[in-house]
């Protein structure tokens, strides 16, 4: 069975939306825990965490699709992986974006005034690098910070999506289609 675009696109729509819905909710929970966003080691930990739920929900959307059809080719996994990533990502910078903008606005200067104090206490780092961090953080905006989470997030998708489809695929199982038709 030759798969469709349709089983494709719903098959990533499902699986993204519930991984959107789960890194809400990670949000959620980081924001009601008063995580500090300032500390590397949280950071370090929250981008893991990430990853991992990017790498699980992606295999899991590849492996789900994989039994509804007889064969899962490289392409037609990756495509679909694609897919759930984007939606995902979009899912989530439209959160980011009304939470920042609407629900806690002063949530992000916060964070920002963290961090810029945490690379000022830095004696390793330029003052050179810390006037670009100023730079960069009056050129903070809700929208722009939104532009910027569906970027880095379409290629963290794809990224992924490539090395996960290697492991997804599903080769036809040639022996079934033989007792197929010999039972004809």
């Amino acid at each position: 069975m030759k798969i469709n675009f349709n089983l494709l696109l719903n098959n990533g729509l499902r699986f993204g939306a519930i991984m959107g819905g789960a890194q809400i909710l990670i949000s959620i929970i980081y924001y009601i825990a008063g995580f500090e966003f300032s500390n590397l080691g949280f950071v370090f930990i929250n981008f893991l965490v990430m990853v991992g739920l990017f790498f699980l929900f992606l295999f899991l959307s590849n492996k789900h699709l994989a039994k509804q059809v007889d064969s899962l080719n490289y392409p037609e996994g990756l495509v679909n992986a694609i897919i759930t990533g984007i939606i995902a990502t979009i899912i989530g910078a439209i959160y980011s974006y009304l939470f920042n903008a609407y629900f806690d606005p002063e949530y992000v200067k916060e964070i920002m005034q963290g961090v810029i104090s945490m690379v000022e206490n830095n004696p390793n780092i330029p003052q050179e690098q810390i006037d670009k961090i100023y730079e960069q953080y009056d050129k903070m905006t809700p929208l722009s910070m939104t532009i910027d989470a569906l970027k880095q997030g379409a290629i963290f998708s794809v990224i992924i999506a490539l090395i996960v489809s290697i492991f997804t695929r599903k080769k036809k199982d040639i022996f079934a289609e033989e007792t197929v038709v010999s039972e004809n």
